[in-house]
Order: C-alpha cells, then sequence, then structure tokens
C-alpha cells in the first residue's frame, strides 16, 4: 500500500491521459533529447516510461512497416505526387488544417470532422498515441478510457477524439520544436528556428508515412490491414475526405504543396495578442506536464509570453512566404471570431470556397 501510494503521488509519473500526447518516444529521438541537454533528466521516472514504452513499440513498427510496404504501398510518379498509399484506398479529397497552436484549430478540426459527417475521416488519439504500432493494436488501444478533459486545458476528448498529426510525428523526428519543451529549454528560439530551416528529405518521408497510416487506421480494421484488404470498409460510395490538422507546418507550406499538389488548406487566424496569452500558458503547462527537465524560468511567465510571440510571428512570417504557391480554389483562410459565432455557417463557407462536400446521415 506505501509503495502504491508513493508512485500515485509523484508527478513525474503520468496517468494514461498524459502518455496520449507524450509516450512511445522512438530511440533516436529520445536519444537527441539527451545527449542535447548533457544533464541527467530531472524527472527520471518520466525519462522511463518514455524511453521503456518506445522500446516495447518498436518490435510493431517493424512488423507493421513491413505489413503496409507488401499489401498497402505503392510508388508515388513524380510528376503529381500524392502520397504512397494505394491508389484504390487514397482519399478523394485531402485537407489541411493550418495556423498557430491556441488560434482554433482544435475547434475547426472538431467541427470539421463532427461524427454527423459520414465521409469524413482523421487522425485521432487512438492513433497518435503509438502509430508505430497503432495499426496492429487497434483493437487494444480502443479500449483505453480517459479523463472526460485534456490535461493541458478544458477541451473534451476520449481516445476516438480527433488530434493533430503533430502529436504523433514528435515520436518519429527530434526536428520539431517540441524536443526543447522536453529538454526544459527555451522554446522561443527552437520554434523560430523550424520555421526558417528546411526539413530534412528524412522528416518528409515520415511525414508522408504517418499520413498513410493515420487514414488506413480510420478507413480499415487491423484484419483488414494484416491480410491486405485494399478496400476500405466505410461509405466507399462516397467522396472520402481526410482532414489534417498540422500547425506546425504552417511555416512550411511549400512541403505540403509539394507533396500532396491536389491537397486543399484551411487557415485560421484569431487576434495574436490572444493567442501569445493562450499559447504561453500551454508552453509553460507543456513543460511542467511532459518536460523531462524542469524549465528555469528568469521572469516566470514574461519568458514564456516571450517565446509565443515569437511563435506567432515566425508561424506568420512562413506562412505568408509560401502562400502564394497554393492555388486559390484550394486555400479557404477564416477567422476564428467567426467561427465562434457561426460554427455551421463557417463549415458551410468552407466546403463551398473548397468545393467538396460533407455527407450528413439521415439521423442526424
Amino acid at each position: 500500500k506505501k509503495i502504491v501510494k508513493f508512485v500515485l503521488d509523484r508527478t513525474d509519473i503520468p496517468s494514461i491521459d498524459r502518455l496520449v500526447a507524450v509516450s512511445a518516444i522512438r530511440l533516436n529521438v529520445l536519444v537527441t533529447a539527451i545527449l542535447g541537454r548533457k544533464a541527467p533528466p530531472d524527472k527520471w521516472i518520466l525519462s522511463i516510461i518514455y524511453g521503456v514504452s518506445g522500446l516495447v513499440a518498436e518490435p510493431f513498427y517493424w512488423l507493421q512497416l513491413i505489413i503496409y510496404y507488401l499489401f498497402h504501398h505503392t510508388t508515388a510518379d513524380n510528376k503529381n505526387r500524392s502520397g504512397t498509399i494505394n491508389t484504390a484506398m487514397k482519399p478523394d479529397e485531402i485537407v489541411f488544417i493550418l495556423g498557430h497552436w491556441r488560434s482554433g484549430t482544435t475547434y475547426l478540426h472538431y467541427e470539421l470532422t463532427s461524427s454527423k459527417f459520414t465521409n469524413v475521416f482523421t487522425m485521432r488519439n487512438s492513433y497518435t498515441i503509438a502509430p508505430q504500432a497503432a495499426l496492429l493494436l487497434k483493437p487494444l488501444i480502443n479500449r483505453i478510457q480517459l479523463k472526460k478533459q485534456r490535461p493541458i486545458d478544458w477541451v473534451e476528448w476520449d481516445i476516438h477524439a480527433p488530434q493533430e498529426i503533430d502529436i504523433g510525428l514528435q515520436r518519429f523526428t527530434s526536428e520539431l520544436p517540441h524536443i526543447a519543451i522536453c529538454q526544459g529549454l527555451d522554446p522561443g528560439p527552437a520554434l523560430v528556428k523550424w520555421a526558417n530551416c528546411i526539413p530534412s528529405p528524412h522528416f518528409e518521408r515520415h511525414y508522408q508515412l504517418l499520413m498513410d497510416w493515420g487514414w488506413i487506421h480510420d478507413t480499415m480494421s487491423t484484419y483488414n490491414f494484416i491480410f491486405g484488404d485494399r478496400s476500405t470498409t466505410k461509405n466507399q460510395e462516397k467522396k472520402k475526405i481526410y482532414i489534417i490538422k498540422t500547425p506546425i507546418m504552417t511555416a512550411h507550406v511549400d512541403i505540403l504543396v509539394r507533396l500532396y499538389p491536389k491537397a486543399k488548406f484551411v487557415y485560421i487566424e484569431r487576434d495574436a495578442k490572444e493567442v501569445i496569452s493562450s499559447f504561453g500558458i500551454i508552453l509553460k503547462v507543456y513543460n511542467e506536464i511532459f518536460g523531462c527537465w524542469r524549465r528555469e524560468y528568469l521572469h516566470d511567465y514574461d519568458d514564456e509570453k516571450d517565446a509565443a510571440a515569437m511563435s506567432v510571428q515566425a508561424l506568420k512570417e512562413g506562412y505568408l512566404r509560401h502562400k502564394h504557391l497554393i492555388p486559390n480554389d484550394q486555400l479557404c483562410e477564416i477567422k476564428y471570431e467567426d467561427l465562434l459565432k457561426d460554427p455551421n455557417q463557417t463549415v458551410s463557407n468552407i466546403q463551398k470556397k473548397l468545393n467538396f462536400q460533407f455527407h450528413s446521415s439521415s439521423l442526424q
């Protein structure tokens, strides 16, 4: 009983809700984080959990990868690249949600992937919690029970709730600025560096892989994945729409346009002061909840407000730098305030501008 009480009282031992955001970190990412700090983690139990969960998931990664290449992969032609997933399985439309964190991307994601729409698919917590094993362990992961609200804020969720690709991607690559938050470093320079860097081919390959696996995860059972059934089981008669929330790629639209030239984009913007205020708090909370090294604050919250301001400016500049690459009929820009005021009309406007249609069930 004393041991159980000790474990439950430790703030550095995460609940399953917290593991949805950060767990199953692949070894190369974990080693990069440790070598980058050159100091033992402050929360060593958390580091061990991240590492062990990653090692447990690693064999599934290779098995999942083999099955994927055997039954579900095709080579994309260079002239019209649209990912590497088999043609028979590809979504009819891919829609990327862009915008800075805390600018309404989550709210928009929830609205566009509402359960009332029967031809819409996305990435979910049950996938991004461990993308390297989610296709094989889907029945097991789907049984996970989460609290009604996310550990970082008041947003309602469960294991099937929509999730951004960035959360899954941080388990595969150390190029994302998320690693600086884990290391307890100032996230501002890391976010600016990301917005102005050129991501590696390794990053692009993993982005495409997670895109493909996310689609398979939301459209196919584990049985069909393992035994090579290439047909999706949901609503084959309707135009299938794949909605991807990816704030991290707001500054790298050029990559998305090159990899997915037919994709459509929704960019959401919110008053910068409100975003900075909200995101500054989230940066601090993220380090406290998920960081393996505690952040040393010089001026308390002001440190994170400065980092948030740097991030907002860098991502916005990156977006404006590459925005011209998106054809006009493939881009819809909206305001958070409009979404908040009338979400139904905003969703309708997005469908009209981008020329696709959500189908609702007769019951809804």
